[in-house]
């Protein structure tokens, strides 16, 4: 499939976006709610960590799902709205070339709009279709994304179309071009861009999941010599500090839960449950039922009993297996333990 260039826009004729390395070093539309902390999956020093660091963490089922059906619910927002599906484009804020909005579809619907394809299994997060009431990540991002194809003067309608796959069901939604809030994104984007990607300087960690995930993406091997602690800054310092304070507390509280949970269970014996419990533990019951029986499989012992010979046997293991990159695990030793 090959991508057609006009006027400096790509646009793939038959839609499905395709995205660089070095579009990734861009702030895109789903980074915007990122970086103003109001997305539940990712962060600004995430979203940092991947344009300075190249930190891309894995897709998720979520969004491996959305991709793999936006072909089906472009095509079905088409047949409901008789729009003309133009393909997808890639655009860049012609004042922030740092900048990019990757559109899942152009369509010709009453003038030229913008199409933005979304799955969802939570319907309480949408409203009725036909109205603007979406989730509030995907408000700002529909809102960047008609913005620059306002300014790149590719639309003539000023209003996204979210074609919405919710619970299975297709709704069309329609964002309307809101200029105010446009320029607090622009304002928004500029900031992170000047405050924290040109110095290299990462912003305030917000979600510690989310962040410490995007560290280990950030580092995920080692490199050089030890570092000694007198060649740590304070601020590192006290993080160090502060992680082990954090694993002791965490072991102690690990070796008092076990603790308890034998004295719990010696009290239960063998009940299945336990319930009527007060409203003050902030628990309805504690189950301790036994799971059903499972199947296990000793697949090698199977396919050796299946292959011709033990020969074949390992030249097929051979041909089917591949290098992962190792583990880079943090591991704080005790004094009286070499490293």
């Amino acid at each position: 499939m090959k991508t057609r260039v006009r006027g400096g826009v790509s646009v793939h004729p038959e839609g499905g976006m395709t995205i660089t390395t070095e579009d990734l070093k861009l702030v895109g539309g789903s980074d915007v709610a990122a970086i103003l902390g109001l997305s539940p999956w990712a962060t600004p020093f995430s979203v940092w960590a991947r344009i300075v660091g190249g930190a891309q963490g894995e897709e998720s089922i979520p969004k491996a799902r959305g991709k793999a059906l936006e072909a089906a619910v472009l095509a079905l927002y088409a047949e409901e709205t008789g729009a003309e599906l133009l393909g997808a484009k890639k655009l860049q804020h012609p004042a922030m070339p740092f900048t990019r909005a990757s559109l899942d579809s152009m369509a010709r619907r009453e003038g030229r709009r913008v199409v933005e394809a979304k799955t969802s299994l939570e319907r309480s997060k949408w409203g009725e279709p036909g109205t603007d009431v979406i989730p509030e990540p995907y408000l700002y991002q529909c809102t960047w994304y008609s913005g620059v194809a306002l300014a790149n003067g590719v639309v003539d309608v000023p209003e996204v179309d979210v074609a919405a796959l919710v619970a299975g069901e297709l709704g069309v939604y329609h964002v309307r071009h809101d200029p105010e809030l446009f320029g607090l994104l622009e304002e928004a984007v500029r900031r992170f861009w000047v405050d924290y990607v040109e110095p290299m300087r990462p912003p305030p960690l917000s979600e510690p999941w989310i962040d410490l995930g995007a560290v280990n993406r950030m580092h995920p091997r080692h490199d050089g010599d030890a570092r000694h602690w007198d060649s740590l800054g304070p601020a590192e310092q006290v993080a160090v500090r502060e992680w082990l304070q954090a694993r002791r507390e965490r072991q102690e509280a690990a070796a008092r839960e076990a603790e308890w949970e034998a004295r719990a269970k010696l009290a239960l014996g063998t009940a299945p449950q336990l319930v009527g419990l007060r409203a003050d533990t902030g628990v309805g019951r504690i189950d301790w039922k036994q799971n059903k029986a499972s199947k296990d499989t000793d697949w090698r012992t199977v396919a050796l009993e299946a292959a011709a010979s033990r020969e074949e046997l390992d030249k097929a293991i051979r041909r089917n297996t591949t290098e992962k990159p190792g583990a880079r695990p943090f591991v704080a030793r005790p004094l009286r333990e070499e490293p």
